[in-house]
């Protein structure tokens, strides 16, 4: 149940896995409701880095579609970029970073985890002419439960998102 961005290459002569590719992930069916991937970038995000989110969004809508839940799709997509985009700002180079999206009986769950150390929520970060700052806050407050949560030096970002009236279990 889990797609993973970790393909190597199989041919005799290669020795070293190859960077992982959003067709890689693409390309596969999908079976279900995770993406594991890892942030390329040291100092800075690279452009493999940046089509992450993107392809986020995409399985994101494509699971919400699937449970039948596409009046989600819009706030699902943004909360899962926000998220993503968020854990490879912020992470470490090198580390895996995963999205994991659940159907439970009355809502759907999106969680990132990465291996930024803990942190809390900072509603004063954003000023009024700055560019960045604003992502969890947008988060926040599109979701119906919205939380924070480190261990093993590891972050959890999750939140919660209704089911549409009479989509519940």
């Amino acid at each position: 149940m889990t797609v993973t961005a970790a393909a190597t290459d199989r041919s005799p002569t290669a020795s070293l896995p190859r960077e992982p590719s959003i067709a890689d992930v693409w390309a596969r069916p999908l079976p279900g409701a995770e993406v594991c991937f890892t942030r390329q970038g040291e100092d800075a995000l690279t452009p493999q880095d940046r089509k992450w989110p993107r392809c986020c969004r995409g399985i994101c809508r494509e699971l919400l579609s699937g449970w039948g839940l596409d009046a989600l799709s819009d706030t699902g997509a943004l909360v899962v970029s926000e998220l993503v985009t968020n854990a490879l700002q912020h992470g470490c180079a090198g580390s895996p970073i995963s999205m994991a999206l659940t159907r439970c009986a009355e809502v759907v769950r999106i969680e990132v985890i990465n291996c930024a150390p803990p942190w809390e929520l900072r509603h004063d970060l954003a000023g009024l002419d700055g560019e960045s700052g604003r992502g969890l806050l947008m988060v926040e407050s599109a979701s119906d439960a919205f939380g924070i949560g480190a261990s093993g030096g590891r972050t959890r970002v999750w939140c919660e998102l209704a089911l549409p009236a009479g989509e519940g279990r």
